[in-house]
């Protein structure tokens, strides 16, 4: 059986760099275990922006990308496994940030900075919030860093690492907007067996706790 390729980007808590260069973190332990249980052999890859990750796992045989948003949009491009993990979407703003926003009517007046290929950013703009999009999410921490936006579209996981990373010291959680799934998205090309084989283990994984473990570890080290 050919090597399954795993695309995923540094997202904390889902997917990160350990001290010895492993990828670990809420999602990716358990993709890397239904994997072993499955017996698929897998490479994970941090080295592709996020859009074009969702596009290669699109297109090439083999390939899954994770985490991913099951949108109606994309129900149709890959095949799909799990959910694997639980991501709560939230705006954040700068410490000083006063305005009111209480609903996406609300976000609609303000600048807002998004992923490009992003599903959170997706959602809003189908619902009428302009969002400013770059194609590292590390970008955006950066940016309301500068005022150079109002308003952050991000994980209630993910933010307050990468702000600190861009060196925001302090985060406010503005509003946690939706609560959303994630997936194993797998191109249309990948066996049908693989995918067979991935959901079983997982559906394992789940009923032994070891998905509900993962989320608890590395939720603890990252959560709001």
């Amino acid at each position: 059986m050919p090597t399954l390729e795993l695309y995923t980007t540094p997202y904390p808590p889902f997917s990160y760099a350990a001290a010895d260069g492993r990828i670990v973190g809420m999602s990716a332990d358990v993709v890397a275990e239904m994997a072993r249980r499955a017996g698929v052999t897998v490479a994970m890859h941090f080295d592709l922006p996020w859009a074009r990750a969702l596009a290669v796992a699109q297109e090439q045989r083999d390939t899954c990308a994770f985490s991913v948003a099951r949108q109606p949009e994309r129900e149709a491009l890959y095949q799909w496994v799990g959910p694997i993990a639980i991501n709560k979407w939230a705006f954040f703003g700068r410490p000083d940030f006063h305005g009111r926003v209480d609903t996406l009517e609300d976000a609609k007046s303000f600048r807002v900075g998004g992923l490009r290929g992003d599903a959170k950013a997706r959602y809003l703009a189908d619902r009428g919030v302009n969002v400013e999009l770059v194609p590292d999410d590390r970008m955006n921490a950066t940016k309301l860093a500068a005022d150079r936006i109002d308003l952050w579209v991000s994980s209630l996981y993910t933010a307050r690492d990468a702000a600190a990373g861009a060196g925001l010291k302090d985060l406010k959680l503005v509003l946690v907007f939706n609560e959303a799934p994630s997936y194993l998205a797998c191109s249309l090309s990948t066996p049908a067996e693989t995918i067979a084989r991935l959901a079983a283990a997982l559906e394992a994984l789940r009923k032994e706790g070891f998905v509900k473990k993962a989320h608890e570890l590395h939720g603890s080290r990252f959560g709001w």
